[in-house]
């Protein structure tokens, strides 16, 4: 690990001498911002319509509702069941989708951008597609759609997105099981984890399908669909390289995320030589991810040395994950509250404070006001670039976060999914679970939600002193 201190600290002295690739802001700023509040309800929310405003509150009271939100999933495929696409249409289409979805076609999606992008803040795009274990259904025709459709985003977000990112789920190009399978073997000991990675990153380089070291691991078809979702994979890379685009994998169920560092780490080894183009997601409601980050970078500094980009989330599975745990007799991974994931987040986030630089990259992507104030403060006290630090937040959640920190002058993206209405439930009832579980900035949003609402509805004689 110290030598990657060592490289950080080479790095930030030369990005005084030399441009690098960087998030397009600098840490100075031809004029001054306004004071960084949460609590203007008017600096929040003046981009957003009376309707926009409706909706939201409504979608965030409909959160509230325990049994609704519990069974979100499972009452929206009933209504596909029995009413047809139509009818989920027409109830979801223009509630809790276009309040949390960018949209189902590009150009639905390109207003969704202009939008945002007209609030002074960037897209992180992100096609709606996973399975989990058991689930697959995917034949290679779909995934190889899912791999066009990520070329496509990759188009989208670098015509129009300022220093663009997207997000995608690696079990949208191969399945679940494999995952599981290719885990298993990086997992095996320190030893095979390097060489793992290796291998994914020379097959990258090299534009070869054929994972010759997984003879005798993976049978001939395992290896052959692997070996095809390698170079789909090397195939999205090579387009974000070559469009200045960074390509952010997702985390996702314990399961399948060893899976997926092998994966993301073999594709930074290939890719990440100049600048950090893919980066891994740390969830930090789990208890081992300062452990598994640490782990990671180590991995790519002794092994082959190149940038290190990450997201750092706290994490959305965490129903499936108890019940995993409880159904396999494991330990619970997940911290033991809120409290402890806060614990843990800043913990993570202040490490990668001491490292960002030309050579590692990193975005805080949470709506925890007190983690962001204490990522705002490291980089004042230490005067780190605001080019190697940018924040991020869900698309339709936590405005009173995003439109401030913007304003003041910091990289904001906004999680923008996008996908067909069907594809997107999983995601929509994520957001719902979300919404209850992280009670007190629900709380204050709506509160806020409502003073706004207020101050539009109310006689201007009455708006001016809103409680």
């Amino acid at each position: 690990m110290h030598r990657w201190k060592e490289a950080c600290q080479r790095a930030r002295g030369a990005h005084r001498a030399r441009p690098s690739f960087s998030l397009g802001i600098s840490a100075r700023h031809s004029t001054t911002p306004p004071p960084l509040t949460f609590e203007d309800h008017n600096r929040a929310f003046r981009n957003k319509s009376t309707w926009e405003l409706v909706r939201a509150l409504a979608v965030l009271r409909a959160c509230s509702l325990q049994p609704l939100v519990d069974n979100s999933l499972q009452l929206m495929k009933w209504v596909e069941r029995t009413g047809g696409e139509a009818c989920l249409r027409l109830l979801l289409k223009r509630t809790l989708y276009e309040q949390f979805v960018g949209g189902e076609t590009p150009r639905e999606l390109r207003q969704c951008v202009r939008k945002v992008s007209g609030a002074g803040m960037r897209c992180m795009l992100a096609a709606t597609m996973e399975e989990d274990v058991g689930q697959e259904r995917r034949a290679e025709e779909v995934y190889q759609e899912n791999c066009r459709r990520i070329l496509e985003a990759i188009e989208l977000s670098s015509d129009t997105c300022q220093s663009p990112m997207i997000q995608l789920k690696l079990s949208g190009l191969l399945p679940a099981r494999l995952l599981v399978r290719l885990g298993d073997l990086y997992t095996a000991s320190m030893d095979s984890r390097l060489r793992i990675v290796e291998a994914i990153a020379d097959q990258m380089v090299k534009d070869s399908i054929q994972v010759s070291m997984f003879q005798e691991s993976l049978n001939n078809t395992e290896r052959n669909t692997l070996g095809k979702a390698v170079r789909r994979f090397k195939d999205i890379c090579e387009r974000a390289r070559c469009k200045n685009v960074r390509v952010l994998v997702d985390a996702e169920c314990t399961d399948l995320n060893e899976g997926l560092s092998a994966l993301c780490l073999g594709a930074a080894a290939a890719f990440n030589s100049e600048a950090p183009v893919v980066w891994n997601t740390y969830q930090c409601y789990l208890k081992e991810a300062d452990k598994r980050i640490r782990e990671e970078m180590g991995l790519l500094s002794e092994g082959v040395h190149v940038c290190f980009g990450a997201k750092l989330v706290r994490g959305a599975y965490m129903l499936q994950e108890r019940l995993r745990a409880q159904q396999q007799g494991l330990p619970d991974p997940i911290c033991d509250d809120y409290s402890a994931t806060s614990t843990n987040y800043d913990k993570i986030a202040s490490f990668l404070l001491t490292l960002a630089g030309p050579r590692c990259h990193f975005i805080a992507a949470t709506h925890n006001e007190g983690s962001i104030r204490l990522v705002i403060k490291r980089m004042e006290d230490e005067k780190i670039d605001r080019c190697f630090v940018s924040f991020g937040q869900l698309y339709g959640m936590c405005d009173q976060v995003s439109y401030p920190l913007a304003e003041s002058g910091f990289a904001v993206y906004k999680s923008v999914p996008y996908g067909s209405l069907v594809e997107v439930l999983p995601y929509l009832a994520r957001r719902a679970l979300e919404n209850k579980g992280v009670l007190e900035g629900a709380r204050k949003e709506h509160a806020l939600l409502v003073k706004e609402l207020r101050t539009r509805l109310l006689p201007r004689t009455f708006g001016a002193n809103i409680p």
